[in-house]
């Protein structure tokens, strides 16, 4: 999503009509709370740079600079992971320059 969509972020039970939109599952809600489970947690690559891209992951979610993000496609709800990207590059390009 880009942020000039309206409603970046929000929750709502209906579709929102020409916007890109993602379909979660509500697991619970306390009083005004929700949470929510979101279907990104598949990235397809190279099985054997997968180990290292779990480590590299890790590593770079727990600093305070917190400088690992995806990047997702967003069709009829459906999401897919495009791309992990590490310290400001792509995971395999990441993983091949250390």
């Amino acid at each position: 999503m880009s942020a000039r969509s309206p409603g970046l972020g929000e929750l709502r039970a209906a579709r929102p009509g020409g916007w890109p939109y993602l379909t979660v599952r509500i697991n619970q809600i306390y009083g005004q709370t929700a949470y929510v489970h979101v279907p990104l947690d598949l990235l397809y690559m190279e099985e054997s740079l997968a180990p290292a891209a779990e480590r590299a992951y890790r590593e770079h979610t727990r600093t305070s600079e917190r400088n690992a993000y995806i990047t997702v496609r967003i069709r009829d709800g459906n999401g897919m992971i495009e791309n992990l990207w590490v310290d400001g590059v792509p995971i395999h390009e990441f993983l091949t320059r250390k």
